[in-house]
């Protein structure tokens, strides 16, 4: 059965798994909030905008008279690093202990020094020994992808808002947008989350994927999802719309990681939202459809 969908003034945001699923049987879906949301096309079509090498799963919903484009963005297979259960080791429990490990060794590889831990220190962190945490995940390279890809499912609810909420004309809607990654990095979680990816990934032929499917790319493919809504409504000239997101995101990324994992700010401080008002107007010259041409 699926969840209840949330709905604000602002748009309309699936949860994780009806972007998964993403197919209708009927006209207006059991999910849908019937005095906030009209559906206009039932079954969901893969569309392609000009110049981008995703293709984006949508659908039309109206919504306080104006049409939205629900776009799924985040289609993938997942990475599946579960071991197999020894023989006589399931019981109702089984799941729950495992979500309970996953979440205190999160915790423990968010810190400045997380991605270094050993797996044993990792037991020590969850309360268990070394087989045990063995018997749930089998290997430390196996623990750190699945918490990759548990990472991924609690940034889903923000991943859909960067990629779908509509936050006003294409300035507006990209600085709210450059804002929301600082903020995140900053306050919240977001700068330890790429950290740690970035440490554990780099040059490892089974984390580096891991990260960069799980993390790094759903980051960049929500920018690619917010670009393609502007260009869709003539704000943003037709380009390659994955070189336009690494384009927005990457030198933000790297002035963050500068200040605030490489602790530049004590050597080289760096005035961020400066920057970032810098690095709009840069990136809008280069876009932007000028009301002229437009």
């Amino acid at each position: 059965m699926r969840s209840e969908a949330s709905v604000s003034p602002r748009g309309f945001f699936p949860t994780s798994r009806d972007i998964a699923t993403g197919v209708h049987t009927s006209a207006k879906p059991s999910w849908a909030n019937p005095s906030s949301i009209a559906l206009l096309q039932p079954v969901p079509t893969w569309i392609k905008y000009p110049g981008s090498s995703t293709q984006f799963q949508a659908e039309e919903w109206a919504v306080g008279g104006e049409a939205l484009r629900m776009v799924d963005f985040l289609l993938h297979t997942g990475y599946s690093a579960r071991m197999a259960r020894v023989k006589g080791s399931r019981n109702a429990d089984y799941e729950k202990e495992r979500r309970r490990l996953l979440e205190a060794v999160r915790v423990r590889l968010l810190e400045a020094d997380g991605a270094q831990a050993s797996f044993r220190q990792l037991a020590e962190v969850a309360g268990v020994s070394v087989a045990t945490l063995r018997h749930y995940f089998g290997s430390r390279e196996a623990l750190l992808a699945e918490v990759m890809v548990d990472m991924h499912r609690l940034g889903m609810p923000r991943l859909l808002s960067v990629a779908l909420e509509v936050e006003g004309p294409v300035r507006e809607s990209l600085r709210w947008f450059l804002q929301s990654l600082s903020k995140g990095w900053r306050v919240g979680s977001v700068g330890a989350v790429h950290a740690f990816g970035l440490t554990a990934g780099m040059g490892h032929q089974l984390l580096g994927p891991v990260y960069v499917k799980e993390l790094l790319e759903p980051t960049l493919q929500a920018a690619e999802a917010r670009l393609s809504r502007h260009i869709a409504d003539g704000e943003l000239r037709h380009c390659d719309v994955r070189h336009a997101a690494l384009e927005l995101v990457c030198p933000v990324v790297l002035g963050l990681l500068h200040q605030v994992q490489l602790s530049g700010a004590s050597c080289r401080p760096l005035d961020v939202d400066r920057f970032l008002e810098d690095h709009l107007e840069t990136f809008l010259r280069a876009y932007a459809v000028s009301p002229a041409t437009g």
